[in-house]
């Protein structure tokens, strides 16, 4: 019974503080030491290698755009 109500209330508390903002279709932008430049944690679980744009250097990823897997590791554009 505790377990149950230690749960909920985990639960709750985690949906109070919104944990990572969902920026897309199931893109998740991660707190990184630039915080304006995150990495992105695409739907499938892997983790962006760049955290600004390799088109136009120093733009934010865009989450609207799917990446390019380069050797199975996710590349954003902006």
């Amino acid at each position: 019974m505790n377990n149950t109500i230690f749960a909920a209330g985990l639960l709750a508390l985690i949906g109070c503080t919104g944990g990572p903002k969902l920026t897309g279709d199931g893109v998740f932008a991660l707190a990184s030491a630039d915080p304006e430049h995150p990495r992105l944690r695409y739907s499938d679980g892997q983790i962006s290698m760049n955290a600004s744009c390799m088109i136009k250097l120093g733009n934010k990823l865009n989450p609207k755009i799917p990446p390019f897997y380069l050797n199975g590791t996710p590349v954003g554009f902006c």
